[in-house]
Order: C-alpha cells, then sequence, then structure tokens
C-alpha cells in the first residue's frame, strides 16, 4: 500500500484493504502490542466505551487492525482501534476481532496513526502535535504535504509543529492547558509559547495581569507577543487592555480604568479611540516586530532580554546590570513543596511580608521570615 503524497487521503481509504488482505478473524488480545507512540489510555479514558461493549455483549461493528511485527512478547502491533483494543485489555477480554494488514510500512502506519487520532478518535493537542512533528521529521515528509494528507489547514499544521509540541512541558501553559480550566485556543496557547521563548518571567506578568483583569484571551496574547520585554511590560498591557499609563504604585486588584472627563476636556487624555466603548481593548500594541518562527532570530532577542551592555565591578566581581522585571527569582516557602516566583510588580502594604507568584501567575502573600531564595535566573 501507498499513499499519493500530492493527495489528502482519507482515513478509511487508509485503511482501504481491498488489496486482497485478509477478513476479520479473533485474535489473543495480549499477542498485540499498542502502538508505541500512542499516550497510554487509563480505564476512565475508555470507561464510556466499556459501558457500550457490555450491553453489545462485545461484539465490534469495525474490528480493530494490525499488523504483524518481528517481537518476542508480541505477534502484533496495533495499527488502528487503540480504545477498542485498551477497552477489551483492561476488561480482561482474551480476544478481539482483527484485520490483519502485512502491506503497511512504519510511515503509512505512522500516518494513520494520526489521521485516527485527527478524525475518529481526536487526542489531546500536544500529543497530536508531537506525533505530527515527528512524523515529519522522521519520514522527511514536507509540511505542505502532510497537511493535505491530515487534511489540516497549513497556518494550523505551523502552529501545532512549531509551538504546540511544547505546551504540556512548559508549566506555566500547561496549568491553563492540561489542568483543568480548560484552554484549547490553539491561537492563545500559541502565543503564550511564544511569549515564553523569548522571556519566561514575562509570561508569567502576562498570565498575571490577564487573570486580575479577565483577558485570558487570544487578543490579549498576540498582543503582548509585540510588545517589548525590555521595557515596562505592565505599562503596555495596560496602555493595550484600558488605553492608560500604569498607577505609580502596583496593585493586586484589577484595573478599573478613569472616568472619562467631559468631552470638551478630554483631548488627547482619555487615550482611547472615540469609537471605543469604555474598557474595550485597543488593537494598537508598541509593535517589536519579531518573526517568532525563526528561531535564529528569537534567541538573540531573548539574549538581548537577558543582558544589557553595562557592567560593573562589584567587590571585584563583574557584574551584568539588566532590568529587574527579568529576573526570576524561585522561591522557597517553609513547609510547602511548591516553587514560588517573586512577584516583581507587587509589594505588599503590611510591613513583614511579601507577595510571591505561583507559574501559573496566581499572588500569594507570605511571612517574609518563612522564605528563602533558592535561585536567581
Amino acid at each position: 500500500m501507498s499513499f499519493d503524497i500530492d493527495e489528502a487521503v482519507s482515513f478509511d481509504s487508509m485503511l482501504d484493504d481491498s488489496e486482497g488482505q485478509e477478513g476479520a478473524k479473533k485474535l489473543k488480545v495480549s499477542s498485540i502490542r499498542r502502538y508505541p507512540h500512542n499516550r497510554v489510555l487509563t480505564k476512565s479514558d475508555v470507561q464510556p466505551l466499556i459501558s457500550e461493549l457490555e450491553e453489545s455483549n462485545w461484539e465490534l461493528i469495525h474490528p480493530i487492525v494490525v499488523r504483524p511485527i518481528n517481537d518476542p512478547d508480541h505477534d502484533y502491533e496495533l495499527v488502528a482501534g487503540e480504545r477498542r483494543w485498551t477497552a477489551f485489555s483492561l476488561s480482561g477480554k482474551d480476544e478481539i476481532e482483527a484485520k490483519v494488514r502485512d502491506d503497511l510500512d512504519d510511515s503509512e502506519v505512522a500516518a494513520i496513526n494520526i489521521s485516527e487520532n485527527i478524525h475518529a478518535m481526536p487526542d489531546k493537542l500536544h500529543f497530536l502535535a508531537l506525533k505530527i512533528k515527528r512524523y515529519i521529521e522522521e519520514f522527511k515528509v514536507k509540511k505542505g504535504v502532510a497537511a493535505k494528507r491530515f487534511g489540516l489547514d497549513s497556518a494550523h499544521l505551523s502552529r501545532l509543529i512549531n509551538y504546540l509540541y511544547r505546551i504540556n512541558d512548559i508549566p506555566e501553559i500547561a496549568a491553563y492547558y492540561d489542568d483543568g480550566k480548560g484552554v484549547v485556543d490553539s491561537h492563545l496557547l500559541t502565543a503564550m509559547v511564544k511569549i515564553y521563548n523569548v522571556s519566561p518571567s514575562a509570561l508569567r506578568d502576562a498570565i498575571g495581569f490577564a487573570e486580575n483583569n479577565n483577558c485570558m484571551n487570544r487578543k490579549f496574547f498576540e498582543a503582548v507577543t509585540k510588545m517589548s520585554f525590555e521595557d515596562d511590560l505592565e505599562s503596555q498591557m495596560q496602555e493595550f487592555k484600558f488605553g492608560l499609563a500604569p498607577s505609580k504604585e502596583p496593585s493586586t486588584q484589577p484595573i478599573t480604568p478613569k472616568e472619562p472627563k467631559p468631552e470638551e476636556e478630554q483631548g488627547e487624555l482619555s487615550g482611547l479611540d472615540d469609537s471605543a466603548s469604555e474598557g474595550e481593548e485597543k488593537d494598537a500594541a508598541p509593535n517589536i516586530d519579531v518573526d517568532y518562527d525563526d528561531e535564529e532570530k528569537v534567541g538573540e532577542l531573548a539574549d538581548k532580554q537577558r543582558n544589557e551592555p553595562e557592567t560593573l565591578v562589584v567587590g571585584e566581581v563583574k557584574v551584568t546590570k539588566r532590568p529587574v522585571s527579568q529576573a526570576d527569582i524561585a522561591m522557597k516557602v517553609e513547609g510547602e513543596d511548591s516553587t514560588y516566583f517573586l512577584a516583581k510588580n507587587f509589594r505588599c502594604e503590611e510591613e513583614g511580608k511579601v507577595v510571591l507568584q505561583t507559574f501559573s501567575g496566581e499572588l500569594k502573600v507570605f511571612d517574609i521570615n518563612l522564605v528563602k531564595i533558592v535561585s536567581i535566573m
């Protein structure tokens, strides 16, 4: 079996067994190896399917698909039907109905697995992104060909393989994507990865601002990607969200736009377009014109963000000056396992207290005597 690389290939056509393959037959569940690049499904993942199969006396309308392999512990590898095979396996069933395909090479099995994840059994975004990235790199498939093959928009495929494959490995993003907060907008998640690639601390600041001001959305984070992280990021975010310069004293409270003055007194003081309603986000943002798909340029910018040219000697030790907003100061709190970061944009009005923030940007106040610095990056 082979795919025409210039045409999209449907999931059903990938599994077409009209080329003289055997019909379905019973195989030992234990003789089948799961596809190694799939995540391991749990019983809770397949419990609804188990309930359906119990009602149908474990009769499969569509048999699973396997291919013969040379393995000391298994005779076959799963090609399609991961949920069905897992349901049988976790329910202690001895046999399962399967079609055996001996005409599939590794690249075709990978393509079938990805297509099943997209069309028949949607997988988590980062798992799908990792599979497509591996498929393109391992089998030297052009991005345009892969996009056609899987029926994906080329821009979405680029987001998957350039950014979204990382979302579960960045704690600040995983807290929103995979820890119950339900952020699944691929544009929003892509913008978060772009910010993190240049400055992890800038991402934490942006998340904290978004939480406090109800702007955890695509428009806000895409605007942040165009802001200068070397300058006062808080000021830029306030200007984008409210058209206001920041107050001199930082506050943990959500920001409230100033009441507009009478029309004849406003002039340029309001900072809002005439057509904008109160609190409406402005479209303009300071632009540093970064091509986030150019890894070399992103790396150069990240280096620039971390380093200032001015150096001086302190006690015979050479030190480099940098904006305090770019310092990541990791903290530990006595009696807690979590790692916190110093919330540089906030100070506590109560003496002897310090404001820290979690990976996700949540602010917490602790007694300063219980806190110690574990690293400065």
